[in-house]
């Protein structure tokens, strides 16, 4: 006879359900850390998928149309909500207008599980009737503009988990972007910057990144572990010529791109941070706007 069943045959009823449910106990172990390994190879799998996808903003899919009607009107709204939900550490919006209450949800969502979201925005839409800034200072978010400029900051882009350098490492992919600043070639404040101001960017961006330290590295890389399917390794990036309004992702002649291509991604994250350096107004609106909203500014002058 098998010694094992001979063993298991001489064991009394109470050390036979023991050892059986012993045994299965081991092996729903096994299983559960098995079904984990394939889930992670999925979603490791599914992280590596490029995206490139480009969209018209009153153009519909006829197959989520089909499936969806009530969604007619917000397919890009949902698609682009979709991607920030993924997001797992950082998301930088550059926006001329914003008044898309999905959009505030979804950010607001991001900044409560714990990524780090920035915004920049124009100064001429800070008191748009519609916008949905106030409550994102609410909740602690940083938005920035700049006050005194006659010139529009114009961007739609967002940036969900790129990198984020630190000083000496952003002057050095702007110099091999476009070259080294002279004195008597600064364009912009940033220009000026790595000429006379390295000090504030060092307070601004740190010293140390991702990039060029291996502690950081794997810091990210820990953070990044959680249930949600990730986006590709790099980040993504979200631009065209959309506003976060309703119109402009429903109805007008519009279009937004979904890109991962590192070049790309890491060319928007650099000019973010550019921008972010510029654009050094924190916004900060009235306890009355910031209670009642920006409409009662206008209900108030009729």
């Amino acid at each position: 006879m098998n010694p094992i069943a001979s063993y298991f045959n001489s064991l009394g009823w109470r050390g036979k359900s023991l050892l059986i449910v012993g045994g299965l106990g081991i092996l729903s172990e096994v299983g559960y850390e098995l079904f984990l390994g394939i889930r992670s190879a999925i979603r490791n799998r599914k992280a590596r998928r490029e995206i490139a996808e480009v969209y018209f903003m009153n153009r519909r899919t006829l197959a989520i149309a089909s499936a969806k009607p009530e969604t007619v009107l917000t397919e890009h709204i949902e698609r682009l909500v979709s991607m920030i939900d993924r997001a797992k550490h950082s998301i930088s919006v550059a926006i001329y207008t914003f008044t898309t209450e999905q959009l505030r949800d979804a950010l607001i969502r991001a900044y409560r599980r714990g990524v780090i979201v920035r915004v920049i925005t124009c100064n001429s839409m800070v008191y748009n009737a519609s916008t949905k800034l106030p409550e994102l200072l609410n909740e602690g978010i940083i938005v920035r503009y700049k006050k005194e400029t006659t010139n529009l900051m114009h961007h739609k882009f967002c940036v969900l988990d790129g990198e984020w350098l630190c000083a000496e490492c952003l002057v050095k992919e702007h110099i091999k972007a476009i070259g080294k600043p002279l004195k008597e070639m600064e364009y912009s404040l940033f220009d000026k910057a790595i000429q006379s101001d390295l000090a504030g960017l060092r307070r601004m961006f740190g010293v140390s990144c991702g990039r060029c330290d291996a502690r950081k590295r794997a810091t990210a890389k820990d953070h990044n572990e959680s249930g949600v399917d990730p986006l590709p390794p790099g980040g993504l990036l979200i631009a065209g010529s959309s506003n976060w309004t309703l119109a402009g992702l429903s109805t007008n002649w519009e279009s937004q791109f979904y890109m991962s291509h590192p070049v790309l991604v890491s060319a928007y994250s650099l000019e973010f941070q550019r921008l972010w350096y510029e654009l050094d107004d924190d916004l900060q609106y009235s306890q009355a706007t910031l209670e009642n909203g920006i409409k009662h500014i206008y209900a108030d002058n009729l």
